[in-house]
């Protein structure tokens, strides 16, 4: 009879999860798994979405693996250079160039306000294609993390001014018919003839000019654009590279417990702790783009009980990320509510 009655409730948490996902405009995608109970609630989990900033989590493993290794050290100085800026959140495209930081210290900058400056001096001193090789080492391989903030913000506004007055879906079919390779090639080309020599303030301000300044301008345009090209990763790979930091899988113990100390220390809308009580506990990242909100993280009930959440999702129309933001909120709402009162033994 217990065993039913947890099966029971089990299903019912379900029912509520996939009634909260019918709320959301557009696609969702969730990822569910109660990490000492080993139970998994998924909705289109292992279906792809752009992440946002999302992917800055594996960005951060890959950091942690090369300083294992001794490839680098959490204390090297780095120099911020003008023609590594990218617009967006951060403040460190506003500071002088010359200034150096710690790789520490641009971890916590891209993990806790997701500094995408900060963000691409770090991939850049790892390696761009680092990123992959470490999650298909780590056994991930829907997730595609290959384009830094400055080159997607360099693409998305040359195609913006390219295709103004064009069709921009032909472009992102063209894109989604290029292999690998051929997209690596683009974002070099990108990179050595418009980025290079490029001011940050002429950077923003064209950027600004075509999309906003809070990329509310040409919103459909920019959305077809951002669900093509952006880095795309599923609920359940995040969700399991979230677990796998946890039990101290993705790195060393000691590394892992660093990434987890830095997610707990985030800064921006946390959609997961929407709805929770202000002292649970929550090491995660968020991410944004036009027609996407996404949050993923690590929910401490207990020292006893934890879970991984990941929802994603895609086709937002403007406006509709403050839905899917309250939703995400509610999902993790009802998940700590469940398991608020169940036992932690495995079923």
């Amino acid at each position: 009879m217990p065993a039913k009655k947890g099966k029971d409730e089990q299903t019912g948490l379900k029912q509520q999860i996939l009634a909260l996902v019918k709320e959301v405009p557009g696609s969702m995608g969730v990822y569910i798994r109660h990490i000492e109970r080993g139970e998994e609630i998924s909705v289109e989990a292992d279906k792809v979405f752009p992440l946002g900033t999302v992917f800055q989590i594996a960005v951060m493993v890959e950091v942690f693996r090369q300083a294992e290794k001794e490839m680098l050290s959490l204390d090297d100085q780095i120099e911020l250079a003008d023609n590594l800026k990218a617009v967006g959140p951060g403040i460190l495209q506003y500071l002088s160039p010359g200034v150096t930081l710690s790789v520490k210290d641009l971890l916590v900058l891209m993990m806790t306000i997701s500094d995408n400056t900060a963000t691409d001096l770090l991939w850049k001193k790892i390696g761009v294609q680092s990123v992959n090789m470490a999650l298909r080492d780590l056994g991930f391989t829907r997730t595609n993390i290959y384009i830094p903030n400055r080159e997607y913000q360099l693409l998305s506004l040359l195609m913006g001014e390219e295709f103004e007055d064009l069709n921009m879906p032909e472009f992102v079919q063209s894109w989604k018919n290029r292999s690998q390779m051929e997209k690596t090639r683009t974002m070099a080309s990108v990179e050595s003839q418009h980025t290079k020599n490029l001011p940050i303030e002429e950077l923003r301000t064209r950027f600004e000019a075509m999309y906003g300044r809070r990329e509310g301008k040409r919103f459909q345009q920019k959305r077809t654009f951002d669900e093509a090209v952006d880095n795309q990763g599923s609920p359940r790979e995040i969700g399991a590279l979230l677990e796998k930091i946890f039990h101290g899988e993705a790195a060393s113990p000691n590394a892992c417990q660093q990434m987890l100390g830095i997610m707990l220390l985030r800064q921006d809308q946390n959609s997961i702790s929407l709805h929770l009580p202000s002292d649970v506990p929550v090491s995660g990242k968020g991410g944004s783009l036009a027609g996407t909100s996404n949050d993923a993280g690590v929910v401490y009930i207990n020292p006893k009980s934890h879970f991984v959440i990941a929802c994603f999702t895609r086709r937002l129309n403007q406006g509709d990320d403050v839905v899917a933001s309250d939703v995400i909120g509610k999902i993790s709402k009802a998940v700590y509510d469940h398991y608020s009162h169940v036992s932690i033994s495995k079923v």
